[in-house]
């Protein structure tokens, strides 16, 4: 009887040791889905297709899990058929100036390389930590060329380079990139510019007339 009550009890133990260390890995993999569920850095919207010509924006936005002190990222783009524009802040965004790299403006801290190499920086010093979805602002390029354009996306080289929580940790985001095409701008089809020229014509002799 002995012997059979210390083996159930090892059984027992066993299938309990079994229990922990599944419910150990389950913890593990639900925080480590956790972590990396939502470090995201975007452009939208992900497709554009325009005519060379016009003006073409995409927004930059994050969506972060992580409490963001500061950080910054490179966007490339392709100068023969795209030219940057303009940049615009998100007037909503409670980011702090210290932190804020313009995109083509050479200063000593950030964006050394200038287009077709972007820097825009963000980030908090004395403020709360930026976390959760928000827009950081909205780019402006023209369409110069006929093509498609990818918007690459990748850590800023310079100040204030990788992402980096309130508590100095790393921060590695997914990057979702962006892609612009551009088609010819319409000809005027040959009765329309007929029936403007006479029209033009037509408006000339009375004028002469008068």
């Amino acid at each position: 009887m002995a012997v059979r009550s210390h083996n159930s009890l090892l059984t027992k133990s066993s299938a309990f040791s079994k229990i922990l260390a599944s419910l150990g890995f389950l913890l593990a993999f639900l925080v480590a889905s956790s972590a990396s569920a939502l470090n995201i850095v975007s452009l939208s919207p992900s497709t554009s297709v325009t005519e060379v010509g016009n003006l073409v924006s995409v927004d930059l936005n994050m969506d972060f899990d992580a409490l963001l002190q500061g950080g910054g990222v490179a966007i490339t783009f392709d100068s023969s058929v795209l030219s940057y524009d303009s940049f615009t802040w998100n007037p909503t965004l409670a980011d702090e100036a210290v932190f804020r790299c313009w995109p083509a403006t050479a200063t000593p801290n950030c964006n050394e390389n200038l287009p077709p190499s972007l820097e825009i920086g963000w980030g908090v010093l004395f403020s709360a930590a930026l976390t959760g979805p928000h827009t950081i602002g909205t780019i402006v390029f023209e369409a110069i060329g006929i093509g498609e354009s990818t918007l690459s996306m990748a850590e800023s080289s310079g100040f204030p380079g990788e992402f980096y929580d309130t508590n100095g940790n790393l921060i590695v985001p997914q990057f979702q990139s962006a892609s612009v095409s551009v088609g010819a701008s319409p000809v005027p089809e040959p009765t329309t510019a007929l029936l403007f020229g006479m029209g033009l014509v037509g408006l000339s002799l009375r004028a002469g007339r008068s």
